[in-house]
């Protein structure tokens, strides 16, 4: 899952156990899918939005995709 925070607990070769720090669940996954957290600059607060044709709020809005 995005952005979740995962406490390691065990390493084995390319796998970590550990627990998702929002429900506590334990399980395993592969070190491939662990990263660094992202620092966000924005936040999403709708859930639509406005397809413009050009890179210009007064351009035309495009028809639903």
């Amino acid at each position: 899952l995005n952005q979740t925070k995962f406490l390691i607990l065990d390493q084995h070769k390319s796998w970590s156990f550990g627990k998702l720090l929002t429900d506590h669940y334990l399980g395993w996954i592969q070190n491939k899918y662990l990263t660094n957290p992202i620092k966000t600059s924005h936040r999403v607060i709708t859930k639509t939005t406005n397809i413009y044709k050009a890179n210009n709020p007064k351009s035309i809005i495009r028809p639903t995709i």
